[in-house]
């Protein structure tokens, strides 16, 4: 696979060329003020979608759109600003593999190797069909055209998942597998581009390294996962540095993700690999819930770049051709992708998975501007279908959001019903139980209390130790730090009767309460306290209640003194 990678070094060196040509006389300022007008339009546009109901990726769209010809920069090379913002690819994908634990994926076969191998397959042969008869492609470039036209959104669709806390409804688990294989599939067809366009190199040979590769890869990253992860994160916790924690996290994704890529394949591959990784071990929701922060902002800067690609005026000079084209591509790839799933599910189920993947993908953009640069497909086409999945990818948000209430009034029709969800969080699967913050000696006497009245509970502890402890005890204590409304969203926060905080440290409680009180005024928080002092400037919100330990424990002594109980 070597000669792939000097033909892509090659291009990437003349793109960065011609990025540092056409920036190079941008002074700092100038460089600065870019980044505030692009941080202002973003934050405008977003809070007037936000209204209205519509995903933020729309709102980046516009603004990378904007800023490019605010300041001219609708001719230079994005190259550099793209490879950075594929990072947020790259951390979708690994908080995506922290759902999919080795045992989840081995019950999602039908999904990732059946359903994704399929919709692949009829969808690059139909558009295949389409690019060489009806546009009059060669026989290579229709190819890699119907590949890449295969391909859907994984930022857009698995954000809007995540975002309505759908991953364990079906649709959500389809369309997930089916994502899955299309980003694995992404290796296969930047193989093909470089096999089409060098004419000397054997293709037996290029498989064989391929899958000797897969298999390095794979191996390495096992043997780390399965013999290293755990006992490494259990140094790393025992530092108790939350920095520590999340900077040997960003180590291990950034890592997997450069791994994969020096044998030739995507870096969202091995995060996604790595999130599968860290499934298994007991900090999956804690690293989540870290990592999310970093995961939404790289992919704003993803959608900017997006944006930033959209050439108005040739979008102007061809907007019929080009409508009509995302039209008819969103609306064979979601028929294809309903007629393969209704074989084995309801109608509504399929028809959901169908709309959520009818655009084109984000990948499509790498491989259509291989193709271009290495003559399979002419600039103009090229230029086009960038354009095409661009619009695709903005409609998408809109029809997502839009959908459920269509998919009522289908449902009221056809009198069909969905699917229920199949993956749930701990917390999904609990309703009306108490959520016990901290498992110290007070904790563990509250959990012992719960289980002997047969209360449905689950434990929220930071130290591993505890963590530990717990599980040997048979009680169920996850890790995470409770301050992080992901954390308490993952224990079920909304649904839970009640949180009892037990935590020594006062100060953290103060924080803890505060997180619970924003999330919703409805929940009843009890708190333990050596003093009221700290906590006197919350004792005011609804729902919390405050236990002054010494006060109860003088009340308790003096209701025993004053007693008939006590006996010489």
């Amino acid at each position: 696979m070597r000669f792939l990678f000097n033909i892509e070094n090659k291009i990437l060196q003349q793109e960065s060329l011609l990025y540092f040509d056409c920036m190079n006389d941008i002074p700092v300022e100038q460089v600065m003020m870019m980044v505030i007008t692009t941080t202002l339009i973003s934050v405008v546009f977003n809070v007037i979608l936000k209204k209205i109901g519509m995903s933020p990726a729309l709102g980046y769209i516009l603004a990378g759109i904007a800023i490019s010809y605010l300041f001219g920069l609708e001719k230079v090379g994005h190259q550099r600003l793209h490879n950075i913002a594929e990072f947020g690819i790259v951390f979708m994908l690994f908080t995506i593999g922290l759902e999919f634990s080795v045992d989840n994926l081995r019950r999602m076969v039908r999904e990732v190797a059946f359903h994704g191998s399929l919709q692949f397959v009829f969808t690059s042969l139909v558009f295949y069909l389409l690019a060489r008869y009806g546009f009059g492609i060669s026989v290579r470039g229709s190819i890699i055209t119907g590949f890449a036209i295969a391909l859907s959104s994984t930022a857009i669709v698995l954000k809007y998942i995540h975002d309505n806390r759908d991953t364990g409804r079906t649709y959500a688990r389809e369309a997930t597998g089916i994502l899955i294989f299309q980003d694995i599939s992404v290796i296969a067809i930047l193989l093909m581009v470089g096999i089409f366009s060098d004419r000397e190199s054997s293709i037996s040979m290029l498989l064989l390294n391929t899958a000797f590769h897969a298999f390095v890869v794979l191996a390495l990253l096992y043997i780390v996962g399965h013999y290293i992860l755990n006992h490494f994160f259990v140094i790393i916790v025992g530092t108790r540095s939350h920095e520590i924690f999340i900077a040997s996290v960003l180590m291990i994704v950034v890592s997997a993700a450069i791994l994969a890529h020096s044998f030739g394949f995507t870096y969202s591959l091995g995060a996604f690999i790595a999130g599968i990784m860290i499934a298994e071990t007991h900090y999956k929701y804690q690293v989540e819930a870290d990592l999310t922060p970093f995961r939404d902002i790289l992919l704003g800067v993803f959608f900017v770049s997006v944006g930033m690609q959209v050439d108005l005026h040739f979008f102007l000079h061809q907007m019929g051709i080009i409508l009509v084209m995302v039209l008819a591509i969103m609306t064979i790839k979601a028929a294809i992708i309903y007629i393969i799933l209704r074989f084995t599910h309801w109608r509504i189920t399929s028809l959901k998975t169908a709309v959520s993947l009818s655009q084109v993908g984000e990948f499509s953009f790498v491989v259509f501007e291989m193709a271009q640069n290495r003559g399979l497909v002419s600039g103009s086409f090229a230029q086009q279908m960038i354009i095409v999945v661009t619009i695709s990818m903005i409609l998408t948000p809109f029809i997502l959001n839009y959908q459920n209430r269509v998919f009522k009034i289908f449902k009221r029709i056809v009198r069909d019903e969905e699917e229920p969800s199949t993956i749930k969080n701990p917390g999904d699967i609990l309703i009306d139980h108490i959520i016990v913050i901290g498992y110290g000696y007070h904790g563990r006497r509250i959990v012992e209390d719960l289980v002997q009245k047969e209360i449905p509970y689950i434990v929220i502890e930071f130290r591993h130790e505890l963590v530990k402890r717990g599980h040997q005890a048979g009680h169920h204590v996850v890790f995470g730090n409770a301050a992080q409304k992901a954390i308490l969203n993952k224990a079920g926060i909304q649904h839970a009767l009640a949180a009892i905080i037990s935590i020594e440290e006062e100060k953290q409680a103060i924080l803890i309460a505060q997180r619970i009180s924003e999330i919703g005024e409805h929940i009843n928080v009890v708190v333990k306290s050596t003093t009221n002092g700290p906590f006197n400037a919350i004792q005011a919100a609804p729902g919390l209640m405050i236990v002054n330990e010494p006060e109860e424990i003088a009340k308790i002594l003096i209701h025993y003194a004053l007693s008939c109980d006590i006996k010489p």
